[in-house]
């Protein structure tokens, strides 16, 4: 995507004059370029903005980054130290979108943690059993 589209896409998200449905495709538009461009700019509108569904809609665009690391290093922070269950939730059913032992890690630890809250914990081992193809048999053993 050309510098002068993702500035006016950036600057879109960021108005909060415009109606939040162009504000939302704004924000898809953006997240399709899958780099890491698009991963800063999520990352910083999911933690800047107050508008739930512009927060929701960054985090849906986050687990969708080609840098399969960094954005589930960030869908794990969110899911582990967010104050809003709702965000936590979410960041963790996104995590099961995303290969790999980190996010599997996260998972199952949030399934089977003493302290996380039941809901969260429900959704850990709904997001782990929608992809099962996450699972090999190294990863979840337990």
């Amino acid at each position: 995507v050309a510098a002068e589209v993702r500035e006016y896409l950036a600057q879109l998200v960021r108005d909060e004059r415009e109606p939040l449905d162009v504000r939302r495709a704004a924000v898809a538009a953006y997240g399709r370029s899958r780099d890491a461009q698009a991963l800063a700019l999520m990352q910083s509108l999911y933690n800047s903005n107050a508008n739930r569904e512009l927060r929701r809609a960054a985090l849906t665009q986050v687990a969708r980054n080609d840098d399969r690391q960094a954005a589930g290093a960030f869908l794990i922070r969110v899911a582990q130290q967010d104050t809003e269950t709702e965000f936590r939730k979410t960041a963790i059913a996104r995590l099961g979108e995303i290969a790999g032992e980190q996010a599997i890690s996260a998972l199952k630890q949030t399934a089977t943690s003493m302290d996380a809250d039941t809901e969260l914990q429900r959704q850990a081992v709904s997001a782990i059993a929608r992809r099962p193809a996450l699972c090999t048999r190294t990863l979840c053993q337990t």
